[in-house]
């Protein structure tokens, strides 16, 4: 039985990737249909995890921090933290961190709404005896939510503004 060496499947997948029109979020566009993500300038969003997402908001988008900026995000954040696991003595020993972030995308020029929506993200985090560490997960699970919600931005705004002409 003839099996394919790993170098010709390797070959076939990059093969088969350049040809389903992949292009990579943060090149430039040649298409009047698409545009870069680092056309949309994000703006000031209030709070402490306000600022965390802004700044993870700004690097994700747009890493070079490059100059021409058409469209301009409006987005906030809302978090709740809700006890899912209840000990028999009513204490809770897990919390699970909801996360929402509406937003509105608008064009700059003219300040027509191309978008509005929100992202959600859910996150789980421990209680333990001692209290400091459960400060820390607390913070923890709220950071790696708003850092996973900069990632969905990113792809949510690429794919809508690909059909934005």
């Amino acid at each position: 039985m003839w099996l394919p060496h790993k170098k010709q499947i390797g070959l076939f997948c990059c093969l088969l990737a350049t040809a389903c029109g992949f292009q990579p979020v943060h090149a430039e566009r040649t298409t009047q249909s698409s545009v870069s993500l680092s056309a949309i300038e994000v703006a000031p969003i209030e709070g402490r995890n306000g600022q965390i997402l802004q700044i993870t908001l700004e690097d994700t988008l747009d890493p070079q921090s490059s100059g021409d900026k058409r469209y301009l995000l409006e987005a906030s954040i809302e978090i709740e933290a809700v006890p899912v696991i209840i000990e028999p003595d009513g204490t809770a020993s897990r919390y699970r961190v909801l996360i929402r972030s509406p937003y509105t995308l608008k064009k700059i020029d003219d300040g027509s709404v191309v978008e509005t929506n929100s992202l959600t993200r859910t996150n789980y985090y421990n209680i333990s005896d001692v209290d400091y560490s459960s400060y820390i997960g607390a913070q923890d699970a709220v950071k790696r939510g708003i850092e996973a919600i900069a990632h969905d931005y990113a792809l949510v705004l690429a794919a809508r503004l690909t059909d934005t002409p």
